[in-house]
């Protein structure tokens, strides 16, 4: 997976805070780890989904944003083969080949033709996504068929486009 961290073999995971204590969680194998910059996404190669950090609940405790200090499991998505998490905003793609989006949308990173910031994870693709990947604050997806899809700011023309005008949906 591009911009993606893959790790085959066991190991600790160490979540730091502010005050610099560590706490410890073990994962017995991990498949995919992304770095936002106010999260972390891990993804087990038994497709659950984990993360930590500023993140976006839209399960048990309801619509709200928190700042998690330990590893939790995103239980709203199953099924999940691949992710990847940037300034603020996160893609998941689940094996299915459909993706979901969450997180701030102020440049159309998202892709759901709207600026509207996402609590929840909203479906942006039915299916015959290959892979996905996120800029600071624009997404890509390879579609099945070998063709790549780009939405979100574009003022330096990261969208492949030839233009440099931001996209709400993906062109």
């Amino acid at each position: 997976m591009h911009g993606l961290l893959h790790v085959t073999v066991s190991c600790e995971w160490y979540a730091i805070r502010d005050t610099m204590s560590i706490y410890n969680m073990f994962f017995a194998v991990l498949g995919v780890i992304s770095l936002g910059s106010y999260n972390s996404m891990m993804l087990k190669q038994d497709s659950r989904l984990w993360m930590t950090g500023l993140v976006t609940r839209d399960y048990d405790a309801g619509d709200v944003t928190l700042l998690r200090w330990s590893v939790f499991r995103l239980t709203s998505l199953s099924g999940v083969k691949g992710m990847d998490s940037k300034t603020n905003h996160s893609i998941v793609l689940k094996q299915d080949g459909s993706v979901y989006a969450q997180g701030s949308n102020r440049n159309g990173q998202l892709g759901d033709g709207s600026n509207n910031f996402r609590r929840t994870y909203v479906q942006i693709f039915t299916g015959g996504v290959l892979d996905v990947s996120t800029g600071s604050f624009h997404s890509v997806i390879l579609n099945q068929d070998g063709s790549v899809w780009a939405t979100g700011l574009n003022d330096a023309g990261q969208l492949g486009d030839g233009s440099n005008i931001g996209r709400r949906s993906f062109v």
